[in-house]
Order: structure tokens, then C-alpha cells, then sequence
């Protein structure tokens, strides 16, 4: 049995369109018979992980089974770091500069999301996001991204922000043409049901399966995982705090995140900048409706496209 350890670095998990990881991908996938995979973690990474090895499954092995498990705590969408990720889906740094395979990665991550959008085409929130300039500095540095990446980045003046968005600052960047908000709990069900539909596609008794696992029953997740070929590890830092693995068995080190959502009465709307997803720094990301129409009282927002709570 191999183990693999998968991870997701800041939203939208998708696999960087580098050759020398898709060549050895390819060539692993050729050289071992796999037929039955455990996924430990059904988030970002995990199904992630899923949807790629089922693609690698339809190329390189078209009339054979391939059967997978994905083991997580909750049901989909609905535990863990992923579950309250902000989702804003862009190639940049906070200085503007593209990141390592960004834009690989964006593109492979687009794919992820229209699979997503079969399903459940709720998940998109919005198809743009804004990076605002809170220094001279950071004016200079984001209208240099929108010069040399106009195809995503545009420059927005401080007057144009403040009349639109409502945010007072000195200018920003308007990300999109992929550049999107994404409710992750909604993308990553969608993302599920297209898993098992292309898994149906791939032969005849091929199979995706969920289980929900209790976190800290060790002994019996570990009798489940012994029928399995392959063992991908992706539920981040869960795989620690539960003991799963032991924390010096990893060169990683665990940050805290603290995600917090907010709602506000009706009679403080006019207060309230747009409710459209903006980075400087920390980030604001709109969330879907959560009001009822029959419920006056509700401590949320209304405004174009039915977002009307906050992550902050």
C-alpha cells in the first residue's frame, strides 16, 4: 500500500498544469495496478485528489475499475478548514505578483468549478473579486499587476471604488476572467456529484463512495485501510489534532485561521460598503442567502446576485 499526503494552499484545489508532475502522475498511474484508493478528507484537496485520479483513470486505463473512498468526519461540505474557507480564486500575491503556477493553477481550477456548476451552479458567488491599495507603495505595486497582467487584473481608481464598491482607500484591482468567489460547502457538493457521475462513466462497476469516520476511532479506520492499494492523506491539519499521524512526522508547521461571519439588521444596509468580496490583507467574501422572504427580522443584507452575509 503507498500513501500519498495531498494539500490545498489558499481556495480552489486544482492540479498546476506542470508536465513533469503529469508525466510522473501518468507514469505511476501506469506502472502500479490501482483499483481501490482511500481519501482521507473530503475537502478542497481531497476531492480534488478524486476528480484528477479518475481523469488519469479514463487515459491511461479506459476498461478498468477504479474504485474509491473518501473518509471525513462530516458529510460533504460541512467540517473542517475547508468548510469556512473564504473561497476568492485568484493567481496573485498580497503585493500583486503572480504566484508560483498561478496561472496554471487558475485554469485548472476553473475546470474544477464549471464541473462543480453542473450540479450545483449556485456555487459562484461572484465573478470578480477586488484587491485594494491602502499605500503609496501598494498603488504602485497593483497598477504594475494590471499592467502586466490586463487580461485579469484592472486598475480601479479610489473615486471609482468609493462610488461602486464603497470603500474608501487609495485605488484597487479589479480581478476576474476567472478571478471568482466561490461558496466552498456548495462547490464542494457539486463537485462530489460530478465525481461519481464521470466514475459511472469510466467502466462498469467503477465507484466513489463517502463514510463518515469517527475522528479519533484510530484502530478502526486502520483495519478499513488495509484493503486499499493506494491511501491519499488530505484533511490538513486533522490528520494531527485527531493523532492520525504523528505532528514530527511532517515538515509542517500548523498556523491558526480564525474565520468569523457576520450579519446586520435591515435598518443598517445604507451603513454597509457593497456586498462584493474584497483582499487587503485580511479579506471580506460574501456568503449565500440565509434569510427567509417571510422572515422581516433576519440579520442579513440583501443585494444583487442573493449574497447577503459576510466571511470576515
Amino acid at each position: 500500500m503507498s500513501v500519498l499526503c495531498c494539500y490545498c494552499v489558499g481556495g480552489i484545489s486544482g492540479f498546476a498544469n506542470n508536465a513533469a508532475t503529469i508525466r510522473s502522475t501518468r507514469l505511476m498511474a501506469t506502472a502500479r495496478h490501482i483499483e481501490n484508493v482511500a481519501i482521507i478528507g473530503g475537502g478542497l484537496a481531497g476531492l480534488s485528489a478524486a476528480y484528477h485520479l479518475i481523469d488519469i483513470a479514463t487515459e491511461t486505463r479506459p476498461n478498468e475499475q477504479l474504485h474509491i473512498t473518501i473518509y471525513d468526519k462530516t458529510q460533504v461540505g460541512c467540517g473542517g478548514a475547508s468548510s469556512v474557507a473564504g473561497g476568492l480564486m485568484h493567481p496573485f500575491s498580497p503585493r500583486g505578483k503572480l504566484i508560483h503556477h498561478g496561472q496554471s493553477a487558475l485554469e485548472q481550477s476553473k475546470v474544477l468549478v464549471q464541473a462543480a456548476s453542473k450540479h450545483r451552479p449556485t456555487c459562484v458567488l461572484r465573478d470578480h473579486l477586488y484587491r485594494v491599495a491602502l499605500s503609496d507603495k501598494n498603488v504602485v505595486q497593483l497598477q504594475g499587476t494590471a499592467s502586466k497582467y490586463p487580461e485579469l487584473a484592472t486598475w480601479i481608481s479610489k473615486e471609482d471604488l468609493h462610488d461602486n464598491v464603497g470603500i474608501d482607500c487609495l485605488g484597487g484591482l479589479k480581478l476576474s476572467n476567472g478571478c471568482q468567489v466561490i461558496h466552498v460547502p456548495t462547490y464542494l457538493e457539486g463537485l462530489l456529484e460530478e465525481i461519481k457521475t464521470k466514475a459511472k462513466r469510466l467502466t462498469t462497476g467503477s465507484s466513489v463512495n463517502w463514510e463518515v469516520i469517527k475522528p479519533n476511532d484510530h484502530q478502526a479506520l486502520s483495519q478499513k485501510l488495509k484493503k486499499y492499494d493506494s491511501v491519499i492523506l488530505s484533511a490538513g491539519s486533522g490528520l494531527l489534532h485527531n493523532n492520525f499521524i504523528e505532528e514530527d512526522s511532517l515538515p509542517v508547521q500548523l498556523v491558526r485561521g480564525q474565520s468569523i461571519e457576520i450579519g446586520l439588521p435591515t435598518d443598517e444596509k445604507k451603513s454597509l460598503i457593497k456586498n462584493d468580496a474584497v483582499l487587503c490583507g485580511k479579506y471580506i467574501s460574501p456568503l449565500p442567502s440565509m434569510a427567509q422572504d417571510n422572515d422581516p427580522q433576519s440579520n442579513t443584507r440583501q443585494s444583487n446576485g442573493g449574497a447577503e452575509k459576510s466571511h470576515v
